[in-house]
């Protein structure tokens, strides 16, 4: 299996498995390769880490439920993933420019607007 294939392998891995808090040994183990290559190859392959690309997953998990639910923000931040909601409200903000909360107001007024 080429590096490429193996990476998609984790990818998908990665998608499936993104509600549980996994670890990079834990992954790397899955994928039954030590933690450092694994890293290192996904690095090359991908152009990020193995935990920034989960942790983009379970953002954009998060960011459809604030869109598609009136769920408050820390079952939102549970069931995307996180341990805590104020981990997701830190990285969403990082991530997306604007807080959870904004987020979901501004997707509400444009949803408002359009009716």
């Amino acid at each position: 299996m080429s590096n490429a294939e193996w990476v998609t392998l984790s990818q998908r891995y990665l998608q499936i498995n993104y509600q549980k808090q996994l670890t990079l040994e834990d992954i790397a183990n899955e994928m039954h390769v030590g933690k450092t290559y694994f890293e290192h190859v996904f690095r090359v392959e991908t152009g990020s880490s193995v935990m920034q690309y989960l942790n983009q997953i379970r953002l954009n998990h998060g960011k459809q439920l604030l869109r598609e639910s009136t769920m408050k923000i820390k079952p939102i931040a549970l069931r995307s993933g996180f341990k805590s909601a104020n981990y997701f409200s830190r990285a969403f903000k990082k991530y997306f420019e604007m807080t959870p909360s904004e987020y979901r107001k501004s997707k509400m007024k444009i949803r408002d607007e359009i009716v």
